[in-house]
């Protein structure tokens, strides 16, 4: 999500992240496996220690959206549960309301 506009990531079904109960967010990034550990205050979720646990090279769209990603990782985050899209929106807290940044996540479900 930029600037309220949902620009799709290109390489979404190579993107997930999993949430983990001991603190723990893992994932694929569109291109490598990452790892972070996750904080959750109120409406206030931010991640520390993010890294790649692969180095692999891929698709440059792939890449080009792993690195955004990965840079959303290092900041700090809004987010709010939404009932109607069944995800979580994650906008960014420093920039203005009006011009929201940031992640949005829908379960994956195995059917």
């Amino acid at each position: 999500m930029a600037y309220d506009s949902s620009d799709t990531v290109k390489s979404a079904k190579d993107t997930s992240f999993e949430f983990h109960r001991d603190g723990t967010v893992t994932g694929k990034l569109g291109c490598n496996d990452f790892t972070a550990k996750v904080f959750f205050n109120g409406s206030h979720v931010s991640f520390r220690d993010a890294r790649l646990t692969t180095h692999r090279t891929c698709a440059a769209q792939n890449m080009e959206d792993e690195e955004s990603a990965f840079e959303t990782l290092k900041r700090s985050l809004n987010y709010r549960y939404t009932g109607d899209s069944g995800g979580i929106y994650m906008r960014d807290d420093h920039t203005s309301e009006y011009l929201a940044t940031g992640l949005v996540f829908r379960p994956v479900t195995d059917r």
